[in-house]
Formats: structure tokens, sequence, C-alpha cells
């Protein structure tokens, strides 16, 4: 069994479970609130409850090591089509590639993952370049290593997905945004023909239990996304709307809206197929609860 761990904005996101062929078979699984602020946009800010929350998992789940799931717009993420080199010189193209557009002062760190050999160019292969403060990774390693968690791999949200949509119908070469609502925060991925082109960020100031004006919020981020991904530099339109982490009202609010004022297609990410679990639990074990941590699972 594997312990797959991702640090949200309001809680701690846990599956304990395995991938066997074409099953994922989950043991376990929880959403361990924290308090608000103590991270924000994937950096810690305040690790007490965090580490409350961690503890309360390791002692009832009985963890010695997991696998992390980072999300921070501390990393930079693209999609590159290179010409088939060593790992040493790709790690170097990726540094010059991200030169421009990182413009802090902080060490970074990259790495890469694989999506496939190009299909317009010859002897090219699509990857998936990533760029990370060090220091990020430093404290996160930090933290679970006070608690005596080994993280004997570290993951990114957004690798996580490209994988995931080769397993979702419709997903594969389409043009669409996969978009988490967080708490108060909207993260928004854009694919075009399959490939990933951007992510952004877009904070929520209403509260959650005013739905009408929840839900507006919502569909003014998908609104700018539109408009963002539209612009000549991006050249990426979306036809579909994916939603994560939306309760019933609200999703059946903002689907209708989006579908109305922006003439796009909009639902909920279509339920996973294989996922086996223990019936009693209460919550349904789904990609709209547990997007990232299940998505490792059904793309590993």
């Amino acid at each position: 069994m594997e312990n797959i761990i991702l640090i949200k904005t309001q809680s701690i996101e846990f599956i304990q479970g395995k991938r066997k062929r074409d099953a994922v078979n989950i043991a376990h699984h929880a959403h361990v609130k924290i308090d608000d602020n103590a991270i924000i946009n994937g950096v810690i800010i305040d690790d007490t409850s965090i580490k409350e929350a961690l503890a309360e998992l390791k002692s009832q789940y009985d963890i010695e090591e997991c696998i992390l799931i980072l999300d921070s717009n501390k990393i930079i993420a693209r999609s590159l089509v290179i010409p088939k080199m060593s790992k040493k010189r790709i790690i170097e193209h990726l540094k010059n590639e991200f030169a421009t557009l990182y413009e802090g002062d902080e060490e970074m760190l990259y790495d890469y993952g694989y999506i496939g050999e190009d299909e317009e160019i010859k002897k090219a292969v699509r990857i998936l370049g990533v760029g990370i403060d060090k220091d990020l990774i430093t404290t996160y390693l930090n933290l679970f290593e006070s608690l005596e968690i080994n993280v004997v791999d570290i993951d990114f949200s957004i690798n996580i997905l490209i994988r995931l949509k080769e397993y979702l119908p419709n997903m594969t070469d389409g043009s669409f945004s996969i978009t988490r609502v967080d708490g108060n925060e909207i993260i928004s991925s854009v694919f075009s023909k399959g490939n990933y082109v951007l992510t952004t960020r877009n904070r929520i100031f209403s509260d959650i239990s005013d739905t009408q004006s929840f839900g507006s919020d919502i569909v003014r981020a998908i609104s700018q996304l539109q408009q963002f991904a539209n612009s000549p530099k991006n050249n990426a339109p979306f036809s579909t709307v994916y939603f994560s982490g939306l309760s019933p009202d609200v999703s059946d609010l903002v689907c209708e809206r989006i579908s109305n004022i922006l003439e796009i297609e909009s639902m909920m990410l279509p339920k996973a197929k294989g996922i086996y679990y223990d019936k009693e639990n209460e919550e349904e074990v789904s990609l709209n609860n547990y997007l990232n941590t299940l998505g490792y699972l059904i793309g590993e």
C-alpha cells in the first residue's frame, strides 16, 4: 500500500491504496482540516496545524513513509518539444528555458517527465519540464522529517493531471480546462489538443455558504481564464471545463451559468473506472474529492 499526501489550502488530502493492473484499491482516505492561512499557494506559512494533522494521520494509519504531492505557484511547469538527448543536456535546456520565466533569487531545482514521441517533428519528444524553488522542497522535507515520515517520492499536481487525462474519456486529444476549487482558491490547467499549455490561480472572496456569490466568482474566474487562453500569446482556446472540488448545489449553478454565459461545456470530472474501496465509508472516493491523490494512483 502507498500513502499519498497533498497539503491543500484548508486540509490535508490523504489516500492509502495501490494500483494493480487496471484497478485501484483504496484502503483508507481522509481530509484532515488545517488552519486557514497555514499554507498559501502551496507555501507553508505556519506549520503548527499541519504538523498536528500529519501526526493524526500517522498515528491512525500507521504511516512510516509517503509519496508527497506538491502544488504551488513556486513551481514552474511547461510542456516542451525537444530533440532526443541525455538527461544532463535536458536539465541544462530547462535551466535556459526557465531563465526568463522566474524572477526570484532563490536557487531552482529542475526535473522533467517524459510525455511521448512528438507526432509532428521527427526524432523529437514531448516532455513536461519543471522548475521548483529549492527552499520549498527543503521546507516540506524538513516538516516530514520532524514527524519521522520518510518522503520516498515527490510528484507535482500538473504531472498527475497529464497522466490522469489518458485514463478519462474524451480527454486524450481534446482542448479543455481541468479546474480544481480548493477552499477559496481556483486552480485551472488548460490543455490544447491534449497538450498541457498553462495553469492559473485565482482567489475567491465570497463565502462558500453564499452559493450565488461563490458561484459567480467561479464563473468570473473561468471567463478570465478563457480570455487569457484565447490570447494571441497562448492561442489555446478550450471548449470544455471539467471541475473538481465542488458541492452538488454549487456545481449545478456554475455549470449552467458557464454554458449559458460563456457558451462552453461545463461539467464535473467523470468518475474513474476500476476504483474499489470500503463501501462503509460515508464519503465516496472520487476525483471530485481526491483529484491529486487518487489521480496519482490512477495514472501510476
